[in-house]
């Protein structure tokens, strides 16, 4: 079974086949909702994301020149040393993409690591933690092979500061499970 993952189009397939993404399944039931988003501001905000999560990768792995990092990603970066070396989070898994062969989904995480003696799932932002993330990142849970103990985002911010929220709902994997079987049911029957 070989997972692909194309940038262009944001899609998974598994052994050339197309399967769903997280994302897709939560934007599809309105779970995470952008449509009253100008369309500039959104944007412009996913580039900044894909900035942070590129720059904190190269980081983590240990490839990242830092003349390269732009001064208005420079304070997130930061803002993820801080983190980092205030909870003693390190990642094993960086921007991982995986897959579901029980749910067959797939996605891309973004750390997986131990914290405390703990098997920590975390999903960074560089805005708003909205609701959604919840669901997101107990979709990534049920991708791993390893029991996570706890799942978290952290929103990093240009200032260097960051902040935490952690997600315990008792049913936040039922939640996205539900939001898939309708994303299929939806693709599956042209609804």
């Amino acid at each position: 079974m070989t997972l692909t993952f194309d940038e262009a189009t944001h899609e998974y397939h598994i052994d050339g086949v197309l399967v769903p993404h997280v994302t897709a399944v939560l934007e599809s039931e309105r779970i995470i909702d952008y449509s009253k988003v100008e369309p500039s501001v959104l944007q412009a905000a996913k580039l900044r994301g894909h900035y942070v999560h590129m720059v904190t990768a190269f980081d983590d792995d240990g490839d990242l020149d830092h003349d390269s990092v732009h001064p208005s990603i420079a304070g997130y970066l930061q803002a993820w040393w801080k983190f980092r070396r205030e909870t003693g989070f390190k990642p094993t898994l960086i921007e991982q993409h995986v897959y579901s062969p029980t749910y067959g989904f797939a996605g891309t995480l973004d750390r997986l690591g131990r914290m405390g003696g703990e098997t920590i799932l975390v999903d960074i932002k560089s805005g708003p933690i909205l609701d959604g993330a919840a669901f997101q990142t107990a979709a990534y849970a049920l991708c791993v092979e390893e029991i996570v103990d706890r799942r978290i985002a952290v929103r990093l911010n240009d200032n260097a500061t960051y902040t935490v929220r952690t997600f315990e709902g008792d049913y936040d994997e039922e939640i996205f499970l539900a939001a898939l079987s309708l994303y299929k049911w939806r693709h599956n029957y042209g609804k």
